[in-house]
């Protein structure tokens, strides 16, 4: 498994400060721009028709953000397996149509790499006028071998520190296949294109005030850290677990595996959907929208536990879509998709 930037959404969110504090300017890239798109003959209506192997300047591209946020992967090229395509090709047509068919519209492409750094990337795509309205979005083929279940099991497992003791159920046993996964992964991915343009919440490569935005004001607020700006849930004098929560990297300010069940038992009581939910205004709403297709849409399981030493169940979090605590943004969620 690759070294994980973040493995649902790339630099979102955690990028930030260096982002801002970087020279590099992704802006001067002429893929972060649409023309360059529209030249392109790869271009088609369908999604399963986006697919291909990275090409040359998006490979570059790529080498470059790995380096100026401290990865060492080296991205190259990858071409899948006809397995590989099979199982990508069905986690596509199991998107939503009230999902798929708005996002599609604004998906430049789905590109295929090894080396990337994370399980996959999402990148933004500039109008004319300079509104990211579309994006595309980059998959590691060698991440992407783990079945729906165990993929959640270690991704959620990775927020905390050695020894913790996690169950994560996101499909059932006669579906919990690499497709599944990949689907979830999909998803969340596609919810970041989707939410471009829509005003939902701050663009992700720049700062600005979550509570002047519909959706993650719902959440957010913005607070004062060593003089700077930074993001703050509402909910943080109820959830002060919620710091310390650090997917897919060492650090020594990750909440120890001892400390997972008072975590989860301090998410029930916010709005958050999931605990990767809990770590930035954008993974708020591709949480909020993955798990709301997954388990209200298409009638899937999403359920962790953490387990004792004897493998009991010491605190369970279920999907909260159908509990008060997530009412409010079930019902924007509807709204979006147009739903009664």
């Amino acid at each position: 498994m690759t070294a994980a930037r973040a493995l649902l959404l790339t630099v979102l969110g955690g990028m930030l400060a260096s982002c801002a504090s970087t020279p590099w300017n992704p802006e001067g890239y002429p893929l972060k721009h649409r023309r360059y798109w529209e030249s392109r003959p790869s271009r088609s209506r369908r999604m399963e028709s986006k697919m291909e192997p990275a090409f040359d300047d998006l490979v570059e591209f790529l080498k470059k953000d790995n380096e100026v946020n401290g990865y060492t992967d080296v991205p190259e090229p990858a071409k899948p397996t006809k397995d590989f395509l099979r199982d990508f090709k069905k986690a596509i047509r199991s998107i939503p149509k009230a999902f798929r068919e708005p996002v599609n519209a604004q998906l430049e492409g789905i590109f295929f790499v090894n080396h990337l750094g994370s399980t996959a990337y999402t990148e933004s795509v500039a109008d004319p006028d300079g509104q990211a309205r579309a994006g595309f979005t980059v998959f590691d083929v060698g991440a992407l071998q783990r079945k729906a279940n165990e993929w959640a099991t270690w991704k959620e497992s990775t927020a905390f520190g050695p020894g913790t003791h996690l169950r994560v159920t996101i499909e059932r046993a006669s579906n919990n296949t690499r497709s599944a996964a990949i689907e979830f992964i999909l998803i969340h991915e596609l919810s970041h294109v989707f939410a471009l343009g829509r005003g939902l919440h701050p663009d992700w490569r720049t700062f600005a005030e979550p509570e002047s935005y519909p959706f993650s004001g719902l959440s957010w607020v913005t607070s004062e850290a060593g003089g700077r700006q930074a993001y703050a849930s509402r909910w943080d004098l109820d959830f002060q677990l919620r710091k310390g929560i650090k997917f897919y990297v060492d650090s020594p300010k990750k909440n120890p595996a001892s400390a997972a069940f008072d975590t989860y038992r301090q998410l029930k009581k916010t709005d958050f959907a999931t605990l990767y939910a809990a770590t930035s205004p954008f993974d708020d709403f591709a949480e909020s929208m993955t798990t709301y297709l997954h388990t209200v849409i298409e009638h899937r399981p999403y359920e962790v536990q953490v387990l004792d030493r004897k493998g009991g169940t010491r605190v369970r979090l279920r999907s909260c879509w159908t509990e008060k605590r997530c009412a409010q943004k079930r019902k924007f969620l509807e709204g979006l998709l147009h739903r009664p």
